[in-house]
């Protein structure tokens, strides 16, 4: 899966991808309220008919936790359990009789067609809409988030869900999201809930944010959900940004350097009334927060040779956050203020960034460089390691060249890098741990900085803003040639 990354500039900040999760931050739009708009309708009633299951899995309802996946049993003909180990949670692939080769389902008789062969870009299909969360051409980072089975899209209508049922679907069916009383201007997954944040409206030193939430079922056939959507109260002038958290929580953020960085926790019960409590970091001179793992929040700041350096706020949103050693990434050698960051529920952590061609006042571009940076919620930092997604020939440091990533498992990741020879055009490619980029390649013709990227139970999803009125959404399946 892939929910939530930040990152920072070295002058401002911004947000940027994460495990299946993609924030950008539009720094207009913090503490304003969304604009108005109108939520789609749901098309049909929802007629689907759960699944006979057994050992307890309810194939229609919330996940059920597992660590196997026999655990995850069902008798429906046309699903198969599994467990997705970063979720701790069953899913349930649709008529799937091979890695790569699958059928649809009919709903009514629950029959499986005859399979047919995918291909590691399965599917692209329309989202009807622009791209929402703010901007002329939307803010596709901060727009998707995937929970399988459903991709969530901001559009400039509303939030609409789609299923991944048939991940080679061009049109797969739309999803209404109910219940959402706000355009938002961010979308985040975590676990297996979908986070939606809206603007902060200030009264004093506190605020109350909009904040929406929907716990994706498992039932891939929904003809709508249905979000709770919750006014806030935070200890703070503005809710700015959502992270990703363990438990299928999230961290709420002030992005205020001076008063460094108060955090609050959205953890269960989540309801009216909301009351979040922040806590600060402890003081990070230079430091900004750029993603999280786990239960921790990341920050990094920069020595004068441009060379990144991170550590870890522990129990972060808490009195008793914590900042631990600094790590210094030498290995991916000078860097700018370029780059994002994708997570897993389980605290994985990815990092793209844009590497130098040396220290300054060198400014120009080497390479755009990936790295698995963390590998779970109780790992540190890997300071070693890393390859280039892409390589340029000492290009000036402005072009953006650091396009969306989202971590498909702990070990694979989607990521994208702007083309060397056409830097307004974007290469999607699959970089795994243990043997690096795979023969894998697909180009959009669309810039790095109008696409988003989520992944979910195997799938990537990234969203390409088209025009301001139009976009679409690219299906991935890592596990195909």
């Amino acid at each position: 899966m892939n929910k939530l990354g930040l990152a920072v500039s070295l002058a401002t900040l911004c947000a940027v991808s994460v495990y299946g999760c993609s924030l950008g931050l539009d720094e207009s739009k913090i503490g304003a309220a969304p604009d108005a708009g109108t939520l789609p309708d749901g098309d049909t009633p929802d007629t689907f008919r759960p699944p006979v299951t057994d050992g307890g899995t309810e194939a229609g309802g919330l996940p059920t936790a597992c660590t196997r996946d026999d655990e995850c049993a069902t008798k429906d003909a046309c699903l198969k359990g599994r467990c997705d180990l970063e979720r701790k949670a069953c899913v349930f692939d649709v008529c799937l009789t091979a890695t790569c080769n699958a059928g649809t389902c009919d709903e009514a008789t629950r029959v499986c067609g005859a399979p047919k062969p995918r291909t590691f870009r399965a599917a692209t299909f329309p989202i009807g809409a622009g791209v929402g969360c703010g901007g002329a051409l939307g803010t596709p980072q901060r727009c998707i988030a995937a929970v399988y089975p459903y991709v969530f899209v901001g559009t400039t209508n509303g939030v609409v869900a789609f299923s991944s049922s048939d991940p080679s679907s061009a049109s797969p069916q739309a999803v209404a999201v109910k219940g959402v009383g706000f355009l938002p201007t961010s979308i985040v997954a975590s676990g297996n809930r979908v986070f939606l944040l809206g603007g902060s409206t200030t009264v004093g030193a506190v605020s109350r944010v909009q904040i929406a939430v929907v716990d994706v079922p498992t039932d891939p056939f929904r003809r709508e959900l249905v979000a709770s959507t919750i006014l806030s109260s935070f200890d703070r002038p503005s809710g700015d940004v959502l992270l990703e958290r363990e438990g299928s929580g999230a961290f709420l953020l002030q992005l205020s350097a001076p008063a460094n960085f108060p955090t609050g926790i959205v953890r269960e019960p989540i309801g009216e009334p909301l009351d979040i409590k922040s806590s600060p970091f402890p003081p990070v001179p230079g430091a900004t927060p750029v993603a999280s793992s786990g239960s921790r929040i990341i920050v990094e700041a920069f020595s004068v040779q441009a060379i990144s350096t991170m550590s870890f706020i522990t129990m972060a949103g808490t009195a008793q956050a914590a900042k631990d050693q600094e790590t210094a990434l030498t290995a991916a050698g000078s860097v700018t203020g370029q780059r994002t960051f994708a997570t897993t529920q389980g605290g994985a952590v990815y990092w793209s960034v844009a590497q130098l061609t040396a220290p300054p006042p060198a400014n120009t571009l080497r390479a755009a460089r990936g790295h698995f940076l963390v590998a779970d919620a109780a790992a540190t930092f890997v300071p070693a390691g890393g390859i280039d997604i892409a390589v340029y020939p000492n290009i000036p440091a402005a072009n953006q060249v650091i396009g969306p990533v989202a971590l498909i498992d702990k070990d694979t990741a989607l990521v994208s890098a702007a083309v060397p020879t056409a830097l307004t055009t974007t290469d999607i490619k699959i970089h795994k741990r243990a043997t690096g980029l795979t023969p894998q390649k697909v180009t959009l013709t669309q810039p790095v900085t109008q696409l988003g990227a989520s992944a979910s139970s195997g799938l990537a999803y990234v969203l390409a803003a088209e025009s301001p009125t139009a976009a679409s959404v690219h299906v991935f399946d890592a596990a195909c040639n």
